[in-house]
């Protein structure tokens, strides 16, 4: 218990606990040393497996760390499965970005576009998910919707063409190619 809340509390001293026997808190404690020395990954299945256990305290703060190490891991299933253990627990979207980006970079783009659907006074003010779901879109085939989507962007500048851009720079061309005939004339010339 004293190693979990020196973890919790944030305190700067050394942590060496050498784990004698096993609890339920032993997966937890696990995890947090892995996690103190870089292991994200290894931190991160840890944390599932003590939230996997039954009868574990469970509160805010460690559901958190876990679902950031599991996000620091790029472990977006662990990720997904630490949010549904905070969802049956507390009532809010506190994880709903991390939610959308793990749905989204496990290709299961329904699932990511409903949660944008459940949250989207939350989310649809930040320029990354707005980018995501609009490729979501594009990637499920539905290119009016994504166009939509990608067009609410701030700072959204459609591209011009080709021909757009042939027609805005053709009088710069035409000086630019008579100044290097001039220049091929003069050196021939010498």
């Amino acid at each position: 218990m004293s190693g979990i809340a020196g973890f919790e509390s944030g305190s700067n001293y050394e942590i060496n606990y050498f784990l004698k026997g096993s609890s339920v808190l032993t997966p937890l404690l696990e995890a947090y040393l892995l996690k103190e020395s870089g292991k994200s990954r290894e931190a991160a299945k840890k944390f599932l497996a003590y939230f996997r256990s039954s009868s574990v305290p469970v509160s805010y703060s460690i559901l958190k760390t876990g679902i950031l190490v599991s996000e620091d891991a790029v472990d977006f299933k662990t990720v997904l499965d630490l949010i549904s253990v905070y969802k049956i627990r507390f009532s809010d979207d506190s994880f709903c970005k991390s939610e959308f980006f793990s749905n989204y970079h496990l290709r299961n783009y329904k699932e990511a576009i409903q949660v944008f659907a459940e949250n989207v006074k939350r989310l649809s003010e930040e320029r990354d998910v707005m980018g995501a779901l609009g490729l979501a879109f594009v990637y499920m085939g539905k290119f009016d919707e994504a166009k939509s989507v990608l067009e609410k962007i701030p700072g959204y500048e459609e591209l011009p063409t080709f021909d757009e851009r042939k027609k805005n720079f053709q009088k710069k061309l035409r000086v630019f190619l008579k100044w290097k005939q001039n220049e091929n004339h003069f050196r021939y010339r010498n």
